[in-house]
């Protein structure tokens, strides 16, 4: 495997451990989650007190729930319970509906699902964060520059298809969610034909975000330049339509 898409909470702990891999764009700029709880809320700032499922502690959802939390101006430690959990988001909304948790972040996706449940679902703000970065080592990019230049028109075209393509995308999107209900799947194009970015550039403050969240597992990591583990050059020589470039 010489090209990956996703983990992004990898880039910058793989760099300051010595690996050469860079990012050479991102599709999803967009924090992907939803808060699911017992009771209505209607601000963040209301799950003080509150017992709420995380995730292990270094992972993308862990990290992502340190910002928000933090946003709202709450101490993750001494406003609120966090109770870390193996798996998913499906086994955080599990301990949700059992009620051995008041409250949890969960994949977007879930948001029509829960409301049918009866549950409460809040969005708060949407906050630009590299979720979906494409990357591969820097040496391989070096010696196999047309092969990865190829990779990404392709990913690109890919994501493209999806915004315009609503027939083409709804099947295989099914087939992803594993679900006939129409009201899951027409969520989940709506929301990747808003938020999927074609050009695959992230923007500053998704770049910025990724690496203000990264420092919560190493502080160090907060002090990385942006260069270091982003590569756009192959978007630059492919001409796409350029959004803000990663921050110097």
């Amino acid at each position: 495997m010489h090209v990956v898409a996703g983990a992004p909470t990898g880039l910058l702990p793989s760099q300051a451990q010595g690996a050469d891999i860079v990012a050479l764009g991102s599709w999803d700029n967009l924090v992907p989650y939803v808060w699911v709880t017992r009771e209505k809320i209607t601000d963040i700032r209301e799950l003080r007190g509150k017992k709420v499922g995380v995730n292990r502690a270094g992972s993308k959802p862990w990290l992502i729930i340190q910002v928000l939390l933090q946003d709202a101006g709450l101490d993750p430690v001494k406003d609120l319970t966090l109770l870390q959990m193996g798996g998913g988001s499906q086994e955080r909304v599990g301990a949700l509906m059992r009620g051995g948790i008041d409250a949890t972040l969960a994949d977007i996706f879930f948001e029509p699902i829960m409301k049918k449940r009866g549950f409460s679902v809040l969005r708060g703000k949407p906050t630009p964060f590299m979720n979906a970065p494409i990357a591969a080592k820097r040496s391989y990019v070096m010696s196999q520059r047309p092969a990865v230049k190829k990779f990404v028109k392709a990913f690109a075209d890919a994501t493209r298809y999806l915004v315009d393509n609503k027939e083409g995308t709804m099947r295989p999107l099914t087939q992803l969610l594993n679900s006939n209900d129409a009201d899951v799947t027409e969520f989940a194009y709506q929301y990747l034909h808003a938020n999927s970015e074609a050009t695959l550039y992230p923007p500053d403050e998704a770049v910025k975000n990724l690496i203000r969240m990264s420092a919560y597992m190493d502080k160090k990591l907060g002090s990385i330049n942006a260069n270091r583990f982003m590569d756009l050059s192959i978007l630059d020589e492919l001409g796409t339509k350029r959004n803000q470039r990663a921050p110097k």
